[in-house]
C-alpha cells in the first residue's frame, strides 16, 4: 500500500462522507418523529451516493498523464510499483528506478518498452519474471463504492418495514407490535444477508457458492434448534393479525376463565376473577378448544362474583340479579348470572354482563354498587341501618304527616300503615319503579334525589318493561316528594321510570299495607280520590293556564273517574 493508493482510494471517501455530513446536519434539526427522520436520512444518504457515482470519472482524471494532481494512474486505473531494481531512459536521461519506487505514468511507458527481466534459476524452479507491482486502486473503488449503497439500501428497507409494517399497519389497540420481535429480528437478519450475498457477488464472486453453503447450513442448524421458539412466535403472530383474541378479551380454557392483559410470543398473560395471574402456552391455546366471551361482539365484557347466605333460594337470587344487571341501561345484550358453587354456609353466583358504551371498570363499579343496596333491601345479605333500626315506625309517621295527600289518613291509621310500611335504601342509578310494571305501591322520598323518565316508544312483543331504555327525563324527586299514588290506588301500569341519582331512602307503602285501613273505612277513598286528582291537575294548570272554574270541574270528573278505579281495585 503507497501513498498515492490512499490518496485515491481514501481521498474520494473523504469528499463523499463530507457531503454526507452537510446533508445530515440540517435532516437531524427536522422536528418529526424520530423514526421518520431516520427514513429520511437514510434516503438522502443513497441519493448523495447515487449522485457522487458521477464524480469518479473526474476524481480519476486529476491522476492521469496531465491530471492537476498525480500522473500515477494508468488507463486501466493501476498504480505501478517497482518490484526490482532497474533503470529507464526518458527524453535521453537515465532514471534509477528503486524497489518500492511508485512510477509516473512516463515512467511506466518507458518500463513497457524493456525486455523481460529474468532474475535466473533458483531452486530448480524459475524465478517471478516480473519488473513492476500494478493495484488497479480504480478496480477496488469501484467495488467497495457499489458495497456502500447496497448496504444503506437494506436498511432504508428495514426501516421502512419498521415504520410502516411493524411500527404501522401491523400494531395491536395500544400501538404496540403485534408481530413479535424474534420475526422482527428474522426478517432484517435475512435482509442484510441478501445484501452481503450481492456485495460478495460484485466483490468476490467465486466465494459465493462457499458463502451460501455455510448460510444454508448454519440456517438450517440454526432452525432446528430453535424451531419450538419460531412456532411459539408464528402462533402469537397467528393470534395477533386474526384478532381472534385481543386484549382486554375474557376467554376460558379447560375450565379456567381470565381477561386478557397481555399476548407474548411464548404466552398469554389473564386475569382471573380473583384477581389471579395466569398464564397459558401460545401452543396449548391454540391447539385445545378455548371460548371467547368477548366475541363475536365489539362490546366490552366483565362479569363480578356475589356471595349469598345458602337459604336464599338459588331462583330468586339469579331473578334479582338479572333485573339489577339491567339497570345499567348500557347492555347490548341479555345479562347472564350463573350459579357457580354451593357450600354449607354460602351459595356464589357469576353476574355477566356485555356493555356497548361506557367504561368496563366504572360500569363494573356501578353494578357492584346496586348490587349492593339490592342484597340489603332483601335482607339477602343483611347490613343493617342504624337509624332505621331506632323509632322506624315514628319516622314513617312523621313523614305520612309531610305528604299532603295522605292527610285524609287519622293518627291510628297513620300508625298502622307506618307499621305495616318499608324502608328501602337504593343506590345510584338503580331503577326504583319501571314504565309498564305493574306493581301496586307508592314512595316516598325520606332521603336523596330521583330522577323520573318517560319513554313514548310502546314495547316490543316479547319485551319486558325493564328492558325498556329509562327514555327522556321529565322531572326530580327530592326528600318529603312522593311517586306512584295512582299505581297504588288503582293499579294501574307505571307511567314513567324513576331512577335514583343519588343514595336515597324511601318509604314503600303497598297495597297489601294500605288494604285494611280501606276495608274498614271506605270512604276514604272518596277524599283520597279528590287530593290525587287536585295533585294531578296541579301540574296542567301550570301548563295550560287553566281557570279556576275550570279546573273545579276537570277535578270533580277526575275523582269520580278514580274514585270508581280504586273501587274496583280494592274489591278484587
Amino acid at each position: 500500500m503507497n501513498i498515492a493508493y490512499l490518496l485515491i482510494f481514501l481521498g474520494f471517501y473523504a469528499i463523499v462522507f463530507t457531503v454526507l455530513i452537510l446533508v445530515a446536519l440540517p435532516i437531524s434539526r427536522l422536528k418529526i418523529a424520530k423514526r421518520s427522520r431516520n427514513i429520511v436520512l437514510v434516503l438522502a444518504s443513497l441519493i448523495v451516493f447515487l449522485a457522487c457515482n458521477y464524480l469518479r470519472e473526474p476524481w480519476y482524471d486529476l491522476f492521469r498523464e496531465g491530471g492537476a494532481a498525480m500522473e500515477v494512474l494508468t488507463e486501466k486505473g493501476t498504480i505501478a510499483t517497482a518490484h526490482y531494481k532497474f533503470e529507464v531512459v526518458i527524453q535521453g536521461d537515465t532514471i534509477p528506478i528503486p524497489a518500492g519506487k511508485v512510477l509516473s505514468i512516463k515512467q511506466y511507458k518507458a518500463s513497457l518498452a524493456l525486455p523481460d527481466f529474468e532474475e535466473g534459476k533458483k531452486d530448480g524452479a524459475k524465478s517471478e519474471n516480473k519488473r513492476l507491482n500494478e493495484i488497479n486502486v480504480r478496480d477496488h473503488l469501484d467495488r467497495s463504492y457499489a458495497v456502500l449503497p447496497i448496504l444503506i439500501l437494506a436498511y432504508f428497507i428495514n426501516s421502512l418495514l419498521s415504520y410502516f409494517l411493524w411500527y404501522g399497519t401491523l400494531t395491536d389497540e395500544e400501538g404496540q407490535p403485534v408481530v413479535p420481535q424474534i420475526l422482527r429480528q428474522l426478517t432484517s437478519v435475512a435482509l442484510y444477508l441478501i445484501a452481503v450475498a450481492v456485495i460478495i457477488q460484485i466483490i468476490a464472486p467465486d466465494s459465493l457458492n462457499t458463502f451460501l453453503a455455510t448460510v444454508g447450513t448454519s440456517g438450517a442448524v440454526a432452525a432446528f434448534l430453535a424451531q419450538e421458539p419460531i412456532k411459539q412466535a408464528f402462533t402469537a403472530l397467528s393470534l395477533n393479525i386474526t384478532k381472534r383474541i385481543r386484549k382486554g378479551d375474557i376467554i376460558e380454557l379447560d375450565g379456567h376463565r381470565g381477561r386478557v392483559e397481555e399476548i407474548g410470543w411464548k404466552s398469554i398473560k389473564l386475569t382471573t376473577p380473583n384477581d389471579s395471574q395466569l398464564t397459558i402456552p401460545n401452543n396449548i391455546l391454540v391447539n385445545n378448544i378455548h371460548y371467547n366471551h368477548s366475541r363475536p361482539q365489539e362490546d366490552q365484557y366483565f362479569s363480578v362474583q356475589v356471595n349469598v347466605i345458602e337459604n336464599v333460594p338459588p331462583d330468586k337470587v339469579i331473578r334479582l340479579l338479572t333485573r339489577t344487571a339491567w339497570h345499567l341501561g348500557c347492555l347490548s345484550q341479555e345479562p347472564r348470572v350463573v350459579l357457580l358453587e354451593l357450600t354449607e354456609f354460602r351459595a356464589r353466583y357469576a353476574v355477566e354482563v356485555w356493555i356497548n358504551k361506557g367504561d368496563r371498570e366504572v360500569e363494573r363499579s356501578n353494578l357492584l354498587s346496586m348490587i349492593w343496596f339490592m342484597l340489603r333491601r332483601e335482607s339477602i345479605h343483611p347490613i343493617p341501618h342504624e337509624g332505621l333500626q331506632k323509632n322506624s315506625v315514628e319516622n314513617a309517621k312523621s313523614l305520612f304527616n309531610r305528604v299532603p295527600i295522605l292527610e285524609p289518613f287519622s293518627a291510628e291509621e297513620d300508625d298502622t300503615l307506618a307499621q305495616a310500611a318499608q324502608w328501602r335504601h337504593y343506590g345510584p342509578r338503580e331503577r326504583v319503579v319501571i314504565q309498564g310494571d305493574t306493581d301496586a305501591a307508592l314512595f316516598i322520598v325520606a332521603e336523596g334525589s330521583l330522577g323520573v323518565y318517560i319513554n313514548s316508544e310502546n314495547l316490543k312483543e316479547g319485551e319486558s318493561a325493564e328492558r325498556k331504555s329509562i327514555g327522556n327525563r321529565v322531572a326530580t324527586l327530592s326528600k318529603n316528594n312522593l311517586f306512584g299514588e295512582t299505581a297504588l290506588l288503582t293499579g294501574e301500569a307505571r307511567g314513567a321510570t324513576v331512577v335514583a341519582e343519588t343514595e336515597v331512602l324511601l318509604l314503600r307503602v303497598s297495597k297489601e299495607a294500605i288494604q285494611p285501613i280501606l276495608a274498614n273505612r271506605p270512604k276514604i277513598m272518596e277524599e283520597l280520590s279528590d287530593k290525587i286528582a287536585e295533585r294531578q291537575l296541579d301540574a296542567q294548570k301550570k301548563v295550560a293556564g287553566f281557570s279556576q272554574k275550570d279546573m273545579d270541574k276537570e277535578k270533580n270528573t277526575l275523582s269520580k273517574k278514580l274514585f270508581g278505579l280504586m273501587s274496583n281495585f280494592f274489591k278484587e
